[in-house]
């Protein structure tokens, strides 16, 4: 499970080819590369998801609270 931009401790961007590097070794391991796009999916980047940038495509990927863009329906709240 990889984080393709770090957010927490201040924004740690990797090298270029990293997640390429880390999809070739879990493809060669037979390892299941799951990107958390959590603060980094739906376009925050400029792609929709950042993994796009190195043209790789994760097994899984986590968007969670990004697709609700922290809005909850009031009657979710409130009945």
């Amino acid at each position: 499970m990889v984080e393709p931009i770090q957010g927490e401790a201040g924004v740690v961007v990797p090298d270029d080819g990293y997640l390429k590097t880390v999809r070739d070794l879990c493809t060669q391991y037979n390892v299941l590369f799951i990107a958390d796009e959590v603060q980094t999916g739906i376009a925050r980047t400029g792609k929709l998801t950042c993994c796009e940038h190195e043209g790789v495509k994760p097994d899984l990927l986590i968007l969670g609270k990004a697709l609700g863009g922290g809005c909850i329906p009031r009657e979710l709240c409130f009945g």
